[in-house]
């Protein structure tokens, strides 16, 4: 693992403008068997490009992060990759990267305000874990307010 002083603030900035742009941060609720409840809520940070090669060198960048591929498209047959930054990653880059937010400040700054509650290396739950999710899901909303 990174420590933060090894991203230079250009590349926060770089970063933030790109998820901004072409990314998601927020969290995630995943289903497990392990919690008495049946899921838990995940940290997570995404970028998405057709550029294996542009993904790369932003994973090189960071120094974290793995990339999956997903299905083509309707009309286009090219493949989509998505590069993820996980939990662990995001508690030293995400304070970072959030001075340098336009779009997705807000959402960024529940996301670490979520981490702070969580143990290192454990997902788990809390109360305020789902009114989070919630207020991240409102402010994904379409349409009228």
């Amino acid at each position: 693992m990174r420590d933060s002083r090894a991203v230079a603030p250009e590349v926060a900035a770089y970063l933030a403008g790109l998820v901004d742009g072409d990314g998601y941060v927020g969290i995630l609720r995943r289903r497990t068997e392990k919690t008495q409840s049946g899921f838990v809520y995940v940290c997570d940070m995404e970028v998405a490009s057709v550029h294996l090669d542009f993904l790369d060198e932003i994973q090189r960048l960071i120094g974290e992060g793995c990339w999956t591929r997903s299905n083509p498209g309707f009309k286009s047959k090219r493949p989509l990759y998505h590069l993820k930054i996980g939990p662990n990653t995001l508690r030293w880059l995400l304070p970072l990267m959030i001075p340098h937010f336009r779009l997705k400040k807000a959402r960024a700054i529940i996301v670490l305000e979520h981490l702070g509650t969580q143990v290192k290396g454990r997902h788990g739950q809390s109360p305020a874990s789902e009114s989070r999710n919630w207020r991240l899901r409102e402010m994904s909303q379409r349409g009228r307010r």
